[in-house]
């Protein structure tokens, strides 16, 4: 049957999606939302959530010259890698990371002005 309704995903493989990330449809407290942050959140990868507590367990620095230190220097080099290349597609450059979009533009704001 052909319909003028717009469907992005059938319900079976937004379920699976939506499974991937917590809190979707509840608050942390279990109350029901939509999600239309823009900036006051984002929603949690739960495979991402868990790999960060994974690493924060380790009580190893990254500036060391030991192995674990190694393979945590690694994984932060990875990350930043992926970033890049995934998310905005450079093959190099840098990235700046702050909280908010706005301490982002404050802060290359600033460093063009010191130039």
């Amino acid at each position: 049957m052909i319909t003028d309704e717009k469907i992005l995903f059938d319900d079976a493989f937004l379920k699976e999606i939506q499974d991937k990330f917590y809190y979707v449809h509840e608050d942390y407290l279990g109350r029901k939302r939509q999600f239309f942050e823009n900036s006051g959140g984002s929603l949690r990868l739960k495979a991402a959530v868990e790999e960060k507590a994974r690493l924060e367990k380790i009580p190893d620095c990254p500036e060391r010259i030991h192995d674990t230190s190694m393979m945590l220097k690694q994984v932060k080099a990875d990350g930043m890698r992926d970033i890049m290349q995934v998310i905005f597609g450079a093959k190099s450059g840098a990235l700046v990371t702050e909280l908010t979009s706005s301490q982002v533009m404050f802060q290359i704001v600033s460093t063009i002005m010191r130039q």
